[in-house]
C-alpha cells in the first residue's frame, strides 16, 4: 500500500523561533498502518525515496548529513538533512507515523530492525541522488531531550555497490 503524503504549510519551529531562528520548515507527512515486516519495509522504502528526493532542495550549511530519527515513544520516523552537530536542520523534513505500531507499543523493540531496513533501502536508492561523501546516520534518541552534548547517532554504512 502506497503512502499518501501531506505537506504542511511552511512555518518556523516555535522553540527555535523564540531563540531567534526563523527557518521555515516544510514537513512532508505520511501515516502507515503496517505492522508486519514486509509492510514496514515497504513503507520505509517510500520514506527513504521521499527524503532522498529533497537532497537538491536542502542545500547549505544545514545539509551536511542525512539523519534518520526513529521515535520509539510515538512510532514516528523523521528524516532530516542536518548540520554537523545534527541539531540544526534544513528546510524539508520527512515524517511517517506508524499508527499501528504505536497502538501495540512495539516501536522500541523494532529499533534495530528499522535501522537495518533504512540502511538497506538507502543502499538501493542513494546512487546518484545523495552525494557519496554525505554521511548518513540513524538514531532512536530524542535530540531535544538529550541535547547536543549527549545525542548519539550511528553512522550507516557507506559501502553500497
Amino acid at each position: 500500500m502506497s503512502l499518501v503524503w501531506k505537506p504542511s504549510k511552511p512555518a518556523p519551529d516555535p522553540f527555535e523561533a523564540a531563540a531567534g531562528d526563523r527557518t521555515e520548515y516544510q514537513v512532508h507527512f505520511a501515516q502507515s498502518a503496517a505492522v508486519d515486516p514486509p509492510g514496514i519495509e515497504s513503507a520505509i522504502v517510500e520514506v527513504v525515496k521521499k527524503a532522498l528526493g529533497f537532497c537538491e532542495a536542502n542545500t547549505g550549511e544545514r545539509s551536511k548529513r542525512l539523519l534518520f530519527l526513529w521515535d520509539v515513544v510515538y512510532a514516528t520516523l523523521t528524516v532530516v538533512y542536518t548540520d554537523d552537530s545534527m541539531m540544526y536542520d534544513a528546510r524539508h523534513v520527512t515524517k511517517c507515523y506508524f499508527a499501528e505500531l504505536d497502538k501495540v507499543g512495539t516501536a522500541e523493540e523494532l529499533s534495530n530492525e528499522f535501522r537495518r531496513m533504512i540502511e538497506s533501502s538507502v543502499g538501493h536508492s542513494r546512487r546518484g541522488v545523495v552525494p557519496v561523501n554525505m554521511p548518513i546516520f540513524y538514531s532512536d534518541q530524542d535530540r531535544a531531550s538529550v541535547g547536543a552534548a549527549k545525542f548519539e547517532a550511528q553512522q550507516l554504512t557507506n559501502d553500497w555497490s
